[in-house]
């Protein structure tokens, strides 16, 4: 009896010692096959730059939101956090964002169209950080307002193999020009932002 226990535990760890790399061969396969663009990926894979004004703010912000997002074959729900820190009186800013917390579930449909393995998420789901530098490059009441940016997105969102976060940093650069109109001294809202967005090369984005 105990013979035929140890045959049988022998056995089923073979099998577990097979299939577990099989399987995990099996993700790897499918993360070549992404499509890395924002309607094949989750939608906090690839930050969308946000016009900042034309000054930067002197207080700090703390900021938790809970976020919804729905799509035809993907229900997402994100705990988001921010955080902004000013220096210089004013004149640097820095931010920090962070989706601390992702839920999400894919009909069998779109898992299939993004190569996707998991409709849900099997463990805890949490997003990439981003930092983004404000600097007051020019403050004037007769010309303009303009504040540059350089900003980045780690590489430290989670679950890949269910294309929700890309795996690979990138960085872009923002230029808000808030513009004064002379004659009335009244400022308007930001009329152009000049925006910029480069991936960094990554083997798996190939």
């Amino acid at each position: 009896m105990k013979i035929q226990i140890l045959r049988f535990c022998l056995v089923v760890s073979c099998l577990l010692a097979y299939v577990s790399p099989v399987k995990a061969l099996e993700w790897w396969e499918k993360v070549e096959y992404l499509t890395y663009s924002p309607r094949y990926f989750g939608p906090n894979a690839f930050p969308i730059p946000e016009l900042v004004g034309g000054s930067l703010s002197s207080r700090w912000e703390v900021e938790l939101r809970g976020e919804y997002h729905k799509t035809r074959g993907d229900q997402t729900k994100d705990i988001f956090t921010r955080l902004y820190i000013p220096v210089v009186k004013g004149r640097v800013g820095v931010n920090v964002s962070w989706v601390f917390q992702e839920w999400y579930e894919m009909s069998p449909e779109v898992r299939d169209e993004r190569y996707a393995v998991e409709l849900k998420s099997p463990i805890v789901c949490r997003g990439d950080v981003i930092f983004n530098f404000y600097f007051q490059a020019l403050r004037s009441e007769k010309w303009m307002d303009i504040v540059v940016s350089a900003n980045l997105k780690t590489a430290s969102g989670g679950r890949l193999c269910d294309a929700r976060y890309t795996d690979a940093a990138s960085y872009w650069f923002d230029a808000n020009l808030y513009v004064v109109e002379a004659e009335r001294c009244k400022r308007f809202d930001p009329c152009t932002s000049f925006s910029g967005f480069l991936l960094l090369d990554d083997e798996r984005c190939r």
